[in-house]
């Protein structure tokens, strides 16, 4: 086993070419946590030929609970080898992941894991605590991102979206107040740092109608966060003439059960289907961890 640095950085795109899924990741910049001044907290594992057959990365992160800040990790990149599933290598490299999280001075971490990765986690002691729901509206839109993903030319409309988004909104958004966060509830802080940081996925910060929005491409329109605004009777209306004009045809939120979005949805009468479970792994945190909220924009895929 050993502790991703920079000099092993590549051997995660061996693999990722692995996985029957593909996804263009640049880990360089999603692995460059300096700027919570902690870095490659993330863990491989090799085989007697000295080939990367296991990893389980991590980015540090700072939450803010009641006006304090607190260092957090959430798991983020797992991969095991096709060869080498089932064999207890992934329970192995968690474990040496939260040691790693500890020495480097991290009061929990969480994470939002896939099916298959639930077994691993509570072996190792995580508790589970919430879970994310998934909304999806139609905006009925001709659906140009889509055809432009279908036929390869999503460079191209990426320009056409910047552009358009451009004119139309003001893109020099540098902080961003997370909607999860008020007097009862924490959530991640989104300082400037951050959102700089998550530019390693290609995603949009706009203010469109008096509306900061974070948001991705996500076969549609995956809002990553809506800062919260007074008047919010126009909110869909204005999100879905934006998809218009942007060529979107689905706008879809992913928050967790019981957030501020979570509540506001379910009151305009839209009803979820089930997402990822959110399980906890306390170090020395004296947080409330149900009195933790999340959002899209909070999960490392987005």
């Amino acid at each position: 086993y050993k502790r991703l640095v920079g000099s092993n950085i590549d051997d995660l795109d061996k693999l990722f070419s692995t996985r029957k899924k593909q996804f263009k990741i640049d880990f360089y910049k999603k692995y460059n946590t300096k700027w919570t001044g902690k870095e490659y907290i993330g863990v491989f594992a090799y085989n007697s030929s000295k080939e990367p057959v296991g990893f389980l990365g991590s980015l540090p992160m700072y939450v803010e609970y009641k006006a304090t800040k607190h260092l957090c990790v959430q798991i983020s990149d797992a991969v095991i080898h096709p060869d080498y599933q089932k064999k207890g290598l992934f329970v192995e490299i968690i474990k040496r992941v939260i040691d790693i999280a500890e020495k480097e001075g991290a009061e929990f971490l969480y994470v939002f894991p896939s099916p298959q990765a639930f077994n691993g986690f509570e072996k190792t002691g995580w508790k589970l605590y919430s879970q994310l729901n998934h909304y999806t509206i139609d905006t009925f839109a001709i659906p140009i991102m889509k055809i432009a993903q279908k036929f390869g030319k999503i460079k191209l409309y990426n320009g056409y979206a910047s552009f358009i988004q451009k004119i139309l909104c003001s893109t020099n958004i540098k902080d961003f107040k997370n909607s999860c966060i008020d007097d009862n509830y924490g959530g991640v802080d989104r300082c400037e740092a951050f959102l700089s940081h998550k530019d390693y996925s290609y995603n949009y910060k706009i203010n469109f109608l008096q509306n900061k929005i974070l948001w991705k491409h996500d076969d549609g329109m995956l809002i990553g966060d809506i800062e919260r605004n007074s008047d919010q009777t126009k909110l869909f209306n204005n999100l879905k003439i934006l998809c218009f004009l942007l060529g979107i045809h689905k706008l879809k939120f992913f928050v967790q059960q019981d957030s501020y979005w979570d509540d506001f949805l379910k009151n305009k009468g839209l009803i979820p289907t089930q997402g990822n479970p959110l399980y906890f792994y306390d170090i020395n945190s004296k947080i409330d961890f149900s009195k933790l909220k999340f959002i899209s924009a909070d999960l490392n895929t987005y």
